[in-house]
């Protein structure tokens, strides 16, 4: 599959997935599931025995962080109080989709990125005084100084931003209005929610040069 079809078949699970579980509350979550792991499954099969790798990497560091995030330390919750099967393969299918559009934007794209949204943190903080952006954006700025391919952490913090609002916006799941054990002030997604993503993309991609060759098709190109 051409990236774009990929970029296109994710957002179109995405947002199906989404869609089902919050507007058929009994058996949504359900079809969800279905819908999520089929194409979850479907993409194991038409990659390469590389990404498929790394999918299912994915996928388990995902489940693993969301357990942590979500039960551990409470930053939000899911609509049923659950973490939705769907939800760590999806991780898994944003992840793909962001490894292909990071292919697809110029260089230029990641100083684009780091640029407006640093303008929108500063007056998030000043303006409306949501200081947990302070906490989630100096964890982009950790991964960008530290991963090695900017272009694909710009891309997902974009994308993760997106999946965020519409999240948030159908009802599938709330951040709560503070950071616990920190006190600090969030809105519902915060801007900077995408550092998440970003830290789950350096540990996939760090796990997966375990088992694979130095070079993956996930890793940047030069």
């Amino acid at each position: 599959m051409s990236n774009r079809q990929v970029i296109v078949l994710v957002a179109a699970t995405i947002v199906a997935g989404l869609s089902l579980d919050t507007w058929m509350p009994i058996h949504g979550q359900a079809l969800a599931n279905i819908v999520v792991l089929g194409i979850y499954g479907y993409m194991l099969l038409k990659t390469t025995r590389e990404e498929a790798r790394t999918l299912v990497i994915c996928a388990v560091i995902g489940c693993l962080g969301e357990v942590f995030l979500c039960f551990a330390w409470g930053l939000y919750t899911y609509r049923l109080g659950n973490l939705p099967i769907f939800v760590p393969p999806g991780h898994a299918l944003l992840f793909l989709a962001g490894c292909r559009a990071g292919r697809m934007v110029p260089d230029w794209f990641s100083h684009l990125i780091l640029g407006s949204s640093t303008a929108v943190v500063v007056a998030m903080v000043t303006v409306w005084g949501y200081t947990a952006e302070l906490l989630w954006f100096g964890l982009f700025l950790t991964v960008l100084a530290f991963g090695r391919d900017r272009r694909l952490y710009s891309v997902m913090l974009v994308m993760a931003l997106l999946l965020e609002l519409l999240g948030t916006y159908v009802g599938a799941w709330v951040w709560a209005p503070q950071v616990p054990y920190f006190g600090l002030r969030s809105s519902n997604p915060p801007l900077s929610a995408g550092a998440f993503y970003c830290c789950l993309d350096l540990l996939v991609l760090a796990s997966a040069r375990l088992w694979t060759r130095p070079s993956t098709p996930f890793e940047p190109r030069h």
